[in-house]
C-alpha cells in the first residue's frame, strides 16, 4: 500500500494535488473507487476494499467490471452491456440509484450507487454505501403504518356510522347546536378515513405492491365528473372552474387506466388548485396527439417557489408558504398521484411561478380507438 501511494504524484486537471483528493476519499463514510480514463481502478478507499473484498494493491489497474460486481433488484448479476456504470462511462453523464446491490463476500448487499465522470480530467469517481439496515428500517416503518392504518379504519368506519345515525332525523332527534357539532365531527372522521387510505396506499407503493387494473377507456367522462365534484366548492370560494380544450365535436381520449386511480389523481390536482387559489380562475383541459393525452390543471393561485417545486412530488413534503402550512394536508397527495400515474405508464409535470399560479399536467399514453 505504501509503495503504491508513493507513486501518486502530481495534480488533477484543476490543479488540485491528487494526494489531497485521496485523503478526502479515505475519510468519507462510503466506498470510493477512482477510475482512470481507460476505466481501470486508480484508487479505492478502505471501505470500498472491504465491500468488494479486494485489496487496493490487487485491484489497481484492473477494469472496473473485474472489481465491482453489481446485481439488479432481482439479484441477477449485471453484465457490462446492461451495467449502469458502463452506461455512465460511455455517455459521460452522472448516474445515481438505489436499485442495485454489490456482490460482497458472496452476499448481495443493497447500495446507493453514484457514478460521477469528470469531463475535464476523464477520471471517474464511483461512490457506494451499504443501505441494508436503512431498507430494513423503512420496511419495518412501512409495515407499522400499514397495520396501524388498517386496524384504525375499522373503528373509524364504526364512528362514522354512528354519527350518521345520530344525524338522521328518522333515527334520532337533535337540536341545531347538536347537529352543528356532529357535522363537524363527521367531516373530521372523513378526513381521518382519507388519511388512513393514503397511508395504506403509500405503504403499498413503498413495498412495490400497488396493483392497478388498467382498462382502455375514454377518460373524458372521468375528467368531467371530477370537475363537477369541485365546481360547487370553487363557486363557494368565488372561483371560476371551467373545462377548456375540446376542439373536436366528439373527442375521443382513450387510454389504459384504472378509473379509481385516475379519479384520485384528478381529485388531488383539481382539489389543490381550488385549495391554493384565493381568487381568479381554474381551468382543466384535455388535449392530445397521436402518442399522448394531456390533462392540464391551471390555476391563478399562490404558486410554488423554485426550491419547493424540486421537492413537491416527494413523500410527506409540504411547501413552506404560509397558506400551504395552514391548509389541511399530509404531503402525500402529489406523491401518491405521481406514483399512480407511473403505474399507468404516465407522468405528472409541474410548472409554477410563486404568486402567479401553477400548472400541473397528467400525461398518459394514448390508445387509438379501434371500435367500429
Amino acid at each position: 500500500m505504501a509503495a503504491w501511494a508513493n507513486k501518486q504524484k502530481g495534480t488533477d486537471s484543476k490543479g488540485i494535488p491528487i494526494e489531497f483528493g485521496i485523503l478526502i476519499a479515505r475519510a468519507v463514510p462510503e466506498g470510493v473507487i477512482i477510475l482512470t480514463p481507460r476505466h481501470n481502478v486508480y484508487y479505492m478507499n478502505p471501505l470500498a476494499e472491504r465491500m468488494v473484498t479486494m485489496s487496493l494493491e490487487d485491484a489497481t489497474g484492473l477494469n472496473i467490471h473485474s472489481v465491482l460486481h453489481l446485481a439488479d433488484k432481482n439479484a441477477e448479476i449485471l453484465s457490462p452491456d446492461n451495467n449502469p456504470v458502463e452506461r455512465a462511462l460511455k455517455t459521460k453523464q452522472p448516474f445515481a440509484s438505489k436499485m442495485f446491490s454489490v456482490l460482497s463476500a458472496g452476499a448481495k448487499v443493497p447500495i446507493t450507487l453514484v457514478v460521477a465522470p469528470d469531463a475535464a480530467s476523464n477520471y471517474t469517481v464511483i461512490t457506494f454505501r451499504d443501505i441494508e439496515s436503512e431498507l430494513r428500517m423503512q420496511e419495518s416503518a412501512s409495515e407499522l403504518i400499514s397495520v396501524a392504518s388498517h386496524e384504525l379504519r375499522t373503528p373509524m368506519t364504526a364512528i362514522e356510522g354512528y354519527i350518521s345515525l345520530a344525524m338522521n332525523p328518522a333515527t334520532a332527534t337533535i337540536d341545531e347546536r347538536g347537529r352543528y357539532i356532529l357535522d363537524k365531527a363527521h367531516r373530521e372522521v372523513g378526513r381521518l378515513g382519507a388519511l388512513f387510505t393514503d397511508l395504506l396506499d403509500a405503504a403499498k407503493i413503498n413495498d412495490g405492491k400497488l396493483v392497478l387494473s388498467l382498462i382502455p377507456m375514454d377518460i373524458t367522462p372521468i375528467v368531467n365528473e371530477a370537475i363537477s365534484r369541485f365546481r360547487p366548492i370553487a363557486q363557494k370560494q368565488g372561483l371560476h372552474l371551467e373545462k377548456t380544450g375540446d376542439t373536436d365535436l366528439t373527442p375521443q381520449f382513450i387510454a389504459s387506466v384504472d378509473a379509481n386511480a385516475l379519479s384520485e389523481i384528478l381529485d388531488n390536482l383539481i382539489g389543490n388548485a381550488v385549495k391554493y387559489t384565493k381568487n381568479g380562475s381554474i381551468s382543466v383541459s384535455i388535449t392530445g396527439d397521436d402518442k399522448n393525452i394531456r390533462v392540464t390543471v391551471t390555476d391563478t393561485g399562490i404558486g410554488v417557489s423554485p426550491d419547493d417545486l424540486r421537492h413537491i412530488f416527494e413523500k410527506f413534503y409540504r411547501a413552506g408558504d404560509e397558506m400551504v402550512r395552514e391548509a389541511e394536508g399530509t404531503g402525500l397527495g402529489l406523491y401518491l398521484s405521481t406514483e399512480r400515474a407511473k403505474a399507468m405508464h404516465g407522468a405528472i409535470m409541474a410548472e409554477s411561478k410563486q404568486g402567479q399560479g401553477s400548472q400541473f399536467t397528467l400525461i398518459l399514453p394514448r390508445k387509438q380507438n379501434t371500435s367500429g
